[in-house]
């Protein structure tokens, strides 16, 4: 499996958490550039198009979402939660933050300000 197919099959799975969750709004960051120009129609390539075709089902149902494109070096916390989940198992954060991923959370965020 390439990382573009990873990425955007991880976000049909983010897609189907929120609309199971019945959010209203979303804001969707990936590190994956291509993703987001896929999504946003910009762009095609063959190997993800059933999976963007996919999520543009689930979004059809959202009332609410955007996609940023993020730069890897400004989405330090994405890297600390796979590593964590690497550690100790699959794992779903929602609610809180893992204390390993906290310091990364306001570097990120200060990065945004």
């Amino acid at each position: 499996m390439t990382p573009l197919m990873a990425e955007t099959l991880a976000l049909i799975w983010c897609l189907s958490w929120a609309e199971g969750k019945q959010f209203t709004s979303l804001c969707i960051e990936t590190d994956v550039e291509m993703v987001v120009h896929c999504l946003y129609r910009r762009k095609r390539t063959a190997v993800i198009e059933f999976l963007i075709l996919d999520c543009l089902d689930y979004l059809s149902r959202l009332s609410n979402c955007t996609f940023k494109f993020v730069r890897r070096n400004c989405n330090q916390v994405a890297y600390n939660l796979v590593g964590l989940a690497q550690s100790v198992g699959n794992r779903s954060w929602v609610g809180f933050v893992p204390q390993q991923t906290y310091l990364s959370l306001c570097t990120d965020f200060s990065h945004d300000q």
